[in-house]
């Protein structure tokens, strides 16, 4: 979700408006690989990475890059409904550190590398 998040609002800031992107966004490829003993995931995308000053962060509960001034890209993203009007996609800095805590749960490890 977050390469995905990450793609579109990069792609809001290149091209300035939602409408245009809807039919030309870049991929969001992920690749599974099997080993002999684990199983990688990749995942790549044209999100342009996590700055510097971030990356010791990404891990921290409640730590979020969510851009909140691009409200076209956030209301475009909105998942509320009648249920749950304030159901929120993205911002809310738990997804990586909970992504982690399983991975290691399970005997793994979840590693973020950035390749611009």
């Amino acid at each position: 979700k977050n390469a995905m998040r990450a793609t579109v609002e990069r792609s809001i800031l290149q091209k300035g408006n939602i409408s245009e992107i809807r039919n030309s966004m870049p991929p969001v490829s992920i690749s599974i690989c099997r080993g002999d003993s684990d199983v990688t995931v990749r995942i790549c995308d044209q999100g342009g990475g996590i700055g510097k000053e971030a990356l010791g962060k990404i891990w921290n509960y409640g730590y979020t890059t969510v851009d909140e001034t691009l409200t076209e890209m956030k209301n475009s993203f909105d998942l509320s409904s009648p249920a749950n009007p304030q159901s929120k996609m993205a911002g809310l800095g738990f997804g990586l550190p909970l992504s982690k805590l399983h991975a290691r749960y399970f005997g793994g490890e979840l590693k973020l590398v950035n390749v611009t």
